[in-house]
This record gives structure tokens, sequence and C-alpha cells, in this order.
């Protein structure tokens, strides 16, 4: 089931988190602070097994991540479709190293149109666009 996030989340989100981006972990308030600018959406079954935010204006996605045990099950592609089904569109920075990410969203049919340098600060990112 995929339903709005709420502040009993955190818990489990930070979780998730930590065993997604162990580099680049977002904490507590960066969550709240994404909760209250974007779309913050979860994916629950028994418990949260993942969770994305993106912006309902232009369907930038700003994170997104499934729990490591429950990846490769078609979470993240529902997730996915639920922006799109929202706004139509959807795109995504991704680092240049991250192989996996760019194969997830390639086979959704996100092409790349470009590089931005350093976005990461330390690496660069791809953009990759996806039209409904």
């Amino acid at each position: 089931m995929i339903r709005k996030f709420t502040h009993r989340d955190m818990r489990r989100i930070l979780e998730i988190e930590s065993n997604s981006f162990p580099k680049s972990t977002y904490d507590r308030f960066a969550f709240f602070y994404l909760s209250r600018l974007y779309h913050f959406l979860v994916y629950k079954d028994e418990k949260i097994l993942a969770y994305i935010i993106f912006d309902e204006r232009n369907g930038h996605i700003a994170s997104i991540a499934v729990d490591p045990l429950h990846r490769r099950k078609g979470i993240g592609r529902k997730l996915v479709e639920e922006v799109l089904k929202n706004c139509g569109r959807a795109w995504v920075e991704v680092r240049v190293s991250n192989k996996i990410a760019q194969a997830f969203y390639e086979a959704l049919g996100f092409i790349d149109i470009g590089v931005v340098p350093n976005y990461y600060g330390d690496e660069d990112a791809h953009v990759m666009v996806r039209s409904r």
C-alpha cells in the first residue's frame, strides 16, 4: 500500500535511509524539512519498506529508497509510477558511480539528458527524465 508519510514513520524511514545511503544519509531534520516542501509517500506492507519524496509541480524526485532486503520486487517501480501518475513526468539526479540506480531508471524508460558537474560536491550526477 502506498500512503502519505506521517511523523510516526520517521524511525523506519531513518533505518531505510541509513541502510540505503551510508555515505550521505539524511537525518531526521532533513526529512521533516522535505516533508513540508514536497510530496512524501511511503510503501507499506506489514511495515514500511520504502519511501519517495518528489515535487508535485514538476516531477523532480528528491529521494527514493527501498529497504535493501526488499529490493527487486517492484516496490521502487510502483513509487516512481505514482510520481508519473501525479505529475505526468519525472526527473532525477543520479550519482555517476551509481550504475545500479542508472539501470533501474533506464529500465523504467528514463533517458539520460546530461551531467551536472560536482552535483554531490565530490561527484557528478546524471540527470534522467521520463514522461508518461
